[in-house]
C-alpha cells in the first residue's frame, strides 16, 4: 500500500497526475531518509524503510515514557503503561512497516517534550521535521504555541510579550517542511499545492463527520464496525482526557487532528492516523492506573485486536 509509493519516490523521485493516483501525495522526509540510509550503507529500500520505522518507534516509546513523567512523576506507573498500551495498540504494526506513523509520532512527541523543557530551537526543529513527514504535521503548532505563550504566562506571569517572542522565535520554523515541499512541487510541476489536488484521485474529498460515517456504514460488515468503532473510542478517549486532566495542550492537539481525520468522505485510513495521537495513550493509562485487573483487561483486547488486523494486513487486505 503505502510502502509501495515511498519505494516508488525513492527509485523514480516524484510525479504527478491531477487524474490518476500519483506520488506527490506523499510527504518527502520519510523517502529521503530512506535515501540517505541506502546511500551509505547500500542495503536495500525494504530493510532501510523498516530499520528507519522501527527504530522511530523505539525512540517515539522512550520519548512518550518520559514526556509522561513530566506530568505523572515516579511512582506513578502512568508512564510505563502508557509507551505498553502504544506499542500493544491494534495498529501499532504500521509502525513497523515502511510508513511514515512512527515517524511521525516520534517527532511529534519530541516537539512537545522540547516545549516541555523550554528547549524552544529543538521544538522549532522537531516540527519542522515533522511537517516534511505529513501535512497533518501542522496542528503541531497548536499545542506548541499555547505551550510558548498561555503555560508561560501562567507560569511566570510577569514576562512580557516581546520577552516571550525573543526567546520563542524558533517555534516560526515550524511550517518550513511543509513550506519546503510546496516550493519544491512549484517549482517542479507548476502547483505549490499539488499534495493536496492529487488527493482527488485517492478520492479523499473533504465531507462532514456524519456525512463520512453514513459512507461507512455502507461498507461491509465488520468492516464498518470497526471504522466507525475506531472513531468512537477516539472521541470517547477524548472526552475522557478532560475528565483525566491530561495537559491542556495535548488535548486541543487530540482535538484537531481527530476533527482532520474526520473531515472526508475517506474513513478507510482512520484508525492508522489516530494510532499516533499520543494523549489517547495517557489517558488510557491514567483511566487504568488504579486497577491492575482493568489494565491487563485493555492490554490484552489491544493485543487481540492487533493480531487478527496483522494477520489481515500481510494476507493482502486493506486495513488503514
Amino acid at each position: 500500500w503505502d510502502a509501495f509509493w515511498y519505494a516508488r519516490i525513492v527509485q523514480h523521485g516524484y510525479d504527478f497526475s491531477p487524474t490518476t493516483q500519483s506520488s506527490v501525495a506523499f510527504f518527502p522526509l520519510l523517502p529521503l531518509s530512506i535515501s540517505v540510509l541506502r546511500l551509505v550503507t547500500g542495503m536495500g529500500t525494504a530493510l532501510a524503510g523498516f530499520l528507519i520505522s522501527n527504530l522511530a518507534l523505539l525512540v517515539a516509546a522512550i520519548s512518550l515514557r518520559r514526556l509522561v513523567e513530566l506530568d505523572f512523576p515516579v511512582p506513578s506507573r502512568v508512564p510505563e503503561r502508557t509507551a505498553w498500551l502504544l506499542l500493544l495498540c491494534p495498529m501499532t504494526f504500521f509502525h513497523s512497516a515502511v510508513y511514515t506513523e512512527s515517524l511521525f509520532l516520534m517527532l511529534s512527541v519530541a516537539a512537545l517534550f522540547f516545549a516541555r523543557k523550554r528547549l524552544w530551537a529543538s521544538a522549532g526543529l522537531a516540527a519542522a521535521l515533522l511537517t516534511a513527514t505529513h501535512a497533518r504535521g501542522v496542528f503541531i503548532l497548536v499545542p506548541l504555541l499555547w505551550e510558548a505563550l498561555v503555560e508561560t504566562r501562567k507560569e511566570h506571569p510577569e514576562i512580557t510579550g516581546s520577552r516571550i517572542f525573543r526567546s520563542r522565535w524558533w517555534l516560526l520554523m515550524a511550517p518550513s517542511g511543509l513550506l519546503m515541499f510546496t516550493t519544491y512541487l512549484q517549482l517542479r510541476f507548476g502547483d505549490a499545492f499539488a499534495f493536496l489536488h492529487a488527493q482527488v484521485a485517492y478520492h479523499r474529498e473533504l465531507a462532514t463527520p456524519w456525512e463520512g460515517m453514513e459512507i461507512v456504514s455502507r461498507y461491509p460488515v465488520p468492516y464498518n464496525y470497526f471504522l466507525v468503532g475506531s472513531a468512537l473510542v477516539a472521541l470517547g478517549l477524548l472526552i475522557l482526557g478532560f475528565g483525566k486532566r491530561i495537559r491542556l495542550s495535548y488535548q486541543l492537539y487530540a482535538a484537531g487532528i481527530l476533527a482532520l481525520c474526520l473531515s472526508t468522505a475517506i474513513w478507510e485510513s482512520v484508525p492508522r492516523y489516530l494510532s499516533v495521537v499520543f494523549p489517547f495513550y495517557m489517558t488510557l493509562a491514567a483511566a487504568t492506573a488504579r486497577s491492575e485487573t482493568l489494565y491487563v483487561m485493555v492490554l490484552a483486547l489491544s493485543t487481540g485486536l492487533m493480531t487478527i488486523c496483522l494477520n489481515l494486513y500481510v494476507c493482502g487486505y486493506f486495513m488503514a
